[in-house]
């Protein structure tokens, strides 16, 4: 058993591809910095990765934020853009920005050209992509962005989109709108959204939570709705075409 120092609990933890590390973050009170840690399975030694003054630095997506649970997940996030370096957010510019990290806590920043509010990112397959969520006017929209180029693509709709996860030609993602309902969209990089799984308005009982799963042979995708009235979940799923 592993018990690292400072502790994992109510933090997203994201294994590293080989199996051999878990990067977490973790959120000091009062002052409410937060810090990005590497812990090492093999013999339990932590590592502090990066660290500003005042600043809130995080990895993965705040999914533990949306269930009353005490227990973190162990997510196998497309943070990673390789073997060595994985993508995290910090708001030491005073906004958003993204940054490519080592396991040693060497740092390049990523220009995305926008001073919005991210979350829910995802790094695409062939790690060229990020995949994220910009908070707008109240809704949030989806943004892809090249890791090679610095093209940025955004999406939008007359509602929110949220929770993007990546198949092999673009995301899933949950869309929510006063016109089309809500439910499960493919959002490629190139063509138009098409819902994959919908619910037509007037909006459901039941509401997105926002965890995605696959299955273990990605043949399929869905999420977890939350009935507010009946206080339970309910799973629904459909078959991708990764």
């Amino acid at each position: 058993m592993v018990t690292p120092n400072p502790p994992l609990s109510m933090r997203p933890c994201v294994w590293s591809p080989d199996g051999e590390y878990i990067i977490y973050w973790v959120r000091e009170t009062p002052v409410g910095n937060s810090r990005i840690w590497r812990l090492t399975l093999d013999n339990g030694e932590t590592k502090q990765l990066i660290s500003f003054p005042k600043s809130s630095a995080r990895v993965g997506s705040p999914f533990i934020w949306y269930l009353s649970t005490s227990v973190s997940p162990f997510l196998k996030s497309n943070i990673w853009i390789d073997q060595e370096q994985f993508i995290f957010l910090c708001d030491v510019k005073g906004y958003d920005s993204f940054g490519i990290s080592s396991l040693e806590g060497e740092i390049e920043w990523v220009d995305d050209k926008s001073k919005r509010d991210k979350e829910f990112y995802q790094v695409s397959l062939d790690r060229k992509f990020i995949a994220c969520n910009e908070y707008v006017d109240g809704t949030t929209n989806l943004v892809f962005l090249s890791l090679e180029e610095g093209i940025r693509k955004e999406v939008t709709t007359d509602g929110c989109l949220s929770c993007p996860t990546w198949s092999k030609e673009g995301v899933y993602c949950w869309g929510s709108s006063p016109t089309e309902g809500t439910g499960i969209l493919h959002i490629p990089l190139e063509g138009e959204p098409e819902y994959s799984y919908r619910e037509p308005p007037p909006y459901s009982t039941f509401q997105p939570v926002p965890i995605h799963y696959k299955t273990f042979d990605d043949r399929k995708i869905g999420a977890w709705l939350y009935n507010e009235e009946a206080k339970r979940f309910r799973r629904y799923h459909t078959a991708t075409n990764t």
